[in-house]
Parts: structure tokens; sequence; C-alpha cells
């Protein structure tokens, strides 16, 4: 559940100290925007239902997060620094080559 603080006519929604959502009235009604991936959706009539949507949206992400985490196998440090010099070196590789 995002703690919901009103400021200015906005909603801001935030999960524990991080900002995660932005609720506001705009043209076409309560818009509510996702910070972290910078995108929104409105057309809602009330501030509390695009805060429900928010709220609805989030909470699949936890659960899909969640998900992910149990279904990742722990590696040890070798293994996890090779993940990133591989990393490390296909960007080298692609900014050589002005990707």
């Amino acid at each position: 559940m995002l703690k919901w603080y009103e400021e200015n006519g906005k909603h801001l929604g935030f999960d524990d100290d991080t900002y995660v959502y932005r609720v506001f009235e705009g043209e076409d009604g309560w818009t509510y925007e996702n910070i972290p991936d910078l995108y929104g959706f409105e057309g809602f009539e009330t501030a509390e239902e695009a805060k429900a949507a928010a709220e609805e949206e989030y909470e699949q992400y936890e659960a899909e997060m969640r998900h992910l985490l149990d279904m990742a196998e722990p590696i040890d440090s070798e293994e996890a620094f090779m993940v990133l010099a591989d990393l490390l070196y296909e960007q080298r590789k692609e900014e050589q080559m002005g990707w």
C-alpha cells in the first residue's frame, strides 16, 4: 500500500521513502503518472479512482518482482564478477562501434 500526501492539489504516492506516483487533475480528467518509468494514464473521474489504479499497478509490479526474485538462483561472487565483466565488455564494444 502506498502512502499518499497531498501537495498543491496533487497527490504524491510513496513506497517507504521512494516517490513512485503522482496524481493530478488535467484537461482530460484525473491522471496518474508512474514516476520511475515516466508514463501515465489519464481520464479518471476522481483522484481516488486514479490513486486506486496506481495502487493496483504497483501491487502487480511488486508481485512480478517477488516472483522474479523467487525464481532467481543465488550466484557466488565469482559468477557475479563474470556477469558484470561481460556487461562492461559489451557496453564498451557498443561504444567503440558508435551504438
